[in-house]
């Protein structure tokens, strides 16, 4: 599935707004500058994340990893997750280097 609805450059608009918010503090830019981002910054960036892995059309098609029908029910799910106070945003930190390192349509 995954190779007949790449995300390819899905996800760019993430990416640049990412670059764009953090050029005034170069360090920022790289893994470590996630240590510098606090709670509410990374819960900030998760959100931009999700909405946008909504939008692409794998998101409508691949199945479910929960049984909610769709990947993108999943997301609904993790959207209301990050949103609560019930949730370690450092957590996704992994998932966010994924994505702006450009890793493969898999390891995102």
């Amino acid at each position: 599935m995954i190779k007949s609805r790449p995300i390819r450059g899905g996800l760019n608009d993430f990416r640049n707004s990412y670059n764009t918010t953090q050029t005034d503090i170069p360090e920022l830019s790289n893994v470590v500058g996630y240590m510098h981002i606090d709670d509410k910054g990374l819960k900030n960036l998760m959100i931009d994340l999700i909405l946008d892995l909504q939008n692409l059309p794998a998101a409508h098609l691949l199945p479910s990893l929960n049984g909610h029908k769709v990947f993108h029910n999943d997301l609904l799910w993790f959207f209301s997750l990050v949103v609560s106070n019930d949730f370690n945003i450092r957590l996704v930190i992994s998932l966010l280097n994924k994505v702006l390192d450009k890793a493969s349509d898999i390891d995102i």
